[in-house]
């Protein structure tokens, strides 16, 4: 291990590797070709792999010309073998899908792949099956009422086997998984390897956290990497809004802050050079065993293993080309890694770290933090993993974290505080030592404080703000930031950064502000759900949320909506509100805007839906029929309901006749309604009492389904302009060809979400125009 470091002292710049470089472009163009191959047949799959094998043997042959630079044909040979890979590497998923031929029925025995993750409809993971040699990958679904299941876990099984369609399941490429595997029963099956006895070890530990607690959901999450008790919840979207999401999954990143931090902390005590290595290796082999050595775990102590080599051998070359050399094993190993986002994450985290950890404590050395070693050590590498992987994560989450600085200063101290004492407390509770309670109320102690602080900083206005940015653009922006870094490296003019990034902010601040006055309804792209948001004149109103957190948040982004007048909620169905928690972490909400009915109906889904709009929201309305909103140039009333026949389903839907001022005159210059989940015989009613007909716009009920509309009524209504929110592919089979024959009968142009994204619908007093964003 090195000696203490002044942080003040300008770093030396890193030479990037040829293995370095390998691994790189091997990884990019594995990544490429494998995304890309999913609607390629077998056949064709089996030409470039053979084409690109054969090219990178003739790429070999560059070695020989003197004037071609090592370099370039490194990155040749890696970018032909990368593709190559990746080609033979979807000919194999490919056959083995389509050895599965048609459905079936099975009984055999399946080994998780990874924790169970809940979902609406019932537990899921990839599994993979034991019968035979081959092993085939799949994604398993169980029961309603079975689980949860755990990494490593072995399973009896009786189930229904669906071959994968990968032209309708991108989520199935992307793991591997030659089918989908819809469980009927299970049953354990005990495993007596010493792999499975570790395993056990696991299941144990993490049966002794208390689910019910948030502390203990922390500890488990940090210690073991189990997150299924907080996926979904109010502490984990506090972690992602301040950018700490990583601090409680399996990565890299973690793995290495945390391990740095225990051998900073020990050189720091005076703990001499020969106890700080084991102690650390103990350390990182107690977090696998914890974490039940899933495949995402060993990549991440390997990561892990790579920046520790960097920071505290004082070797980064070697740790450029471990890592290169990492990468490689690992893409070649398993293909389809390499396009997971997990994988991503802990690449960019590392590469950070490696290059930039050193010039980032410089740059912290030159200001009071300098002065504490302690901590500059820990901030730096904090700093580092997260310059190359934030803006990824942003296009993961829909959400750019601007308390993430912040929040990483002030956790820094704690988190590996938790770390430490969270293992030692699980593995004295497996053993059942006399001070396991001791020990599991100070590592309470310690995550109810790093809870507290994040849950301070989350609640921060604007600590987070939605952000629109896809992976591509992030990756590119990552590394042109990477690319500029190194070049300038020390020589960085710290004002004149400061100048162009608030030169930046007015921009961006200028460019915001016109969009809102715009007068816009706006169907987003939220998949199979509604959102509707409506702006004018500065003010702004979001009708449903949808239950796809990153894809609202996403669509907010791209509008850049960073505080919303009011949102409205028609019924409580998930799909038009699943997504209401997640709105009031990322975006200012003033006021939740509700049916009378259901402030008052006593049906548990109502209520939720009122009690979580009063957390969202400074305060909650009831609407009644004939109230009236003012979104700028929109007066919106309420048409429907009457009252509450449908326990707040869909019959109860709250429907808003939107009528439009552009010019002030007092008289409609375009008119819109928004009809929620509401059918024909609502939709009628609705007709005939408010007297609606020759509309502009129409948001058509229940996603277009069946029943969603009549003839006689789209006659009456004569739409200019139809709007489905849909997801593609849907099992749901919506919209509905009928209705769509409808809608083509009456003259009426139909825009929907799974085909067109988002769609905009700009008012004017000379007219409408429709805009898509697709």
């Amino acid at each position: 291990m090195g000696g203490a470091h002044d942080w003040r002292l300008p770093p030396e710049r890193p030479s990037v590797t040829p293995a370095f470089v390998f691994g790189l472009v091997l990884w990019v163009s594995c990544a490429l070709v494998y995304t890309n191959a999913r609607q390629a047949d077998l056949e064709f799959c089996l030409h470039i792999g053979l084409t690109t094998a054969a090219s990178a043997l003739v790429s070999a042959g560059g070695f020989a010309a003197k004037h071609i630079p090592r370099t370039i044909v490194v990155a040749a040979i890696a970018l032909f073998m990368g593709a190559s890979i990746a080609a033979f590497g979807s000919h194999a998923v490919k056959e083995s899908a389509n050895g599965l031929s048609q459905a079936s029925h099975v009984q055999c025995t399946v080994e998780l792949e990874e924790d169970s993750v809940a979902t609406a409809t019932g537990e899921r993971a990839c599994a993979r099956v034991m019968e035979g040699s081959s092993r085939v990958l799949m994604l398993a679904y169980f029961e309603a009422d079975e689980g949860p299941f755990f990494q490593g876990e072995r399973l009896s099984i009786e189930a229904t086997v669906v071959p994968a369609d990968y032209s309708k399941s991108d989520y199935l490429w992307k793991r591997g998984a030659a089918a989908s595997l819809c469980i009927s029963s299970c049953k354990p099956v005990e495993d007596a390897s010493p792999l499975g006895k570790l395993r056990s070890l696991r299941k144990s530990v993490l049966e002794s956290f208390d689910g019910e607690v948030v502390a203990e959901r922390v500890l488990a999450a940090i210690v073991c990497g189990y997150r299924h008790d907080m996926l979904g919840t109010e502490e984990y979207r506090s972690f992602q809004v301040c950018g700490l999401a990583h601090l409680v999954a399996v990565s890299g990143a973690h793995l290495v802050i945390v391990t740095g931090m225990v051998i900073v902390l020990l050189r720091t005590m005076g703990v001499v050079r020969q106890m700080i290595v084991p102690v650390a290796v103990a350390f990182m082999g107690a977090y696998l065993v914890l974490s039940g050595l899933p495949a995402s775990a060993v990549r991440a102590a390997i990561m892990s293993s790579v920046g520790l080599l960097s920071l505290f051998g004082k070797r980064r070359p070697s740790a450029l080309n471990a890592l290169g050399i990492g990468m490689c094993f690992m893409v070649a190993c398993d293909i389809p890694v390499s396009v997971s986002a997990s994988f991503c994450l802990s690449c960019l985290s590392t590469a950070g770290i490696v290059l930039f950890a050193p010039l980032m404590g410089y740059f912290l050395g030159r200001t009071p933090i300098g002065r504490i070693p302690a901590l500059c050590e820990p901030l730096s590498v904090t700093l580092a993993a997260g310059l190359l992987s934030q803006l990824y994560a942003t296009s993961l989450f829909g959400l750019l974290p601007l308390a993430s600085p912040i929040a990483n200063i002030v956790c820094a101290p704690l988190f590996p505080l938790v770390c430490g004492l969270g293992i030692v407390s699980a593995l004295v509770c497996a053993v059942g030592l006399p001070i396991a309670g001791a020990v599991r109320f100070a590592a309470d102690a310690s995550a109810t404080a790093l809870y507290a602080v994040v849950e301070a900083l989350a609640a921060l206005p604007y600590a987070s703000i939605p952000f629109d940015l896809s992976t591509a653009a992030a990756l590119c922006a990552s590394c042109t930031l990477a690319i500029a870094l190194w070049f300038s490296w020390t020589k960085t003019n710290v004002r004149v950064l400061g100048g162009v990034l608030a030169a930046a902010i007015v921009a961006l601040a200028v460019w915001i502000h016109a969009d809102s006055l715009r007068d816009e309804i706006i169907m987003l792209d939220v998949g199979q759900g509604d959102s509707i948001l409506l702006r004018s004149r500065g003010r702004t109103l979001l009708v449903d949320t949808g239950n796809q957190d990153t894809l609202l948040a996403s669509a907010l982004g791209r509008h850049h909506v960073y505080h919303l007048d009011g949102v409205l909620v028609t019924h409580a169905d998930d799909d038009h509100c699943g997504s209401l928690d997640a709105l009031g972490a990322s975006v200012e909400v003033d006021c939740a805007l509700l049916a009378k009915d259901m402030i008052s109906c006593d049906d548990e889904s109502c209520q939720n839906v009122v009690d979580l709009s009063g957390r969202v929201a400074g305060k909650v309305v009831g609407l009644s029929v004939g109230d009236v909103i003012e979104v700028g140039s929109f007066s919106c009333e309420a048409v429907w309901p009457y009252r509450y026949q449908d326990a707040g389903g869909n019959a109860d839907s709250l429907c808003l006749l939107v009528v439009y001022d552009g010019d002030d005159d007092g008289s409609a210059d375009a008119t819109a309604l928004l009809t929620g989940d509401v059918e024909s015989d609502q939709l009628s009613c609705m007709m005939d009492n408010q007297h609606i007909s020759h509309i502009d716009v129409l948001k058509v009920g229940h996603h277009g389904s069946r029943n969603g509309i009549t003839l006689d009524q789209a006659e009456r209504l004569s739409p200019t302009v139809a709007l489905i929110g849909v997801g593609a592919n849907n099992r749901y089979g919506h919209p509905s060809e009928d209705v769509l024959e409808i809608l083509d009968q009456v003259g009426c142009a139909v825009f929907r979400t799974d085909e067109d994204g988002d769609v905009s619908c700009t008012l004017s007093a000379e007219g409408l125009t429709v805009r898509t964003m697709k």
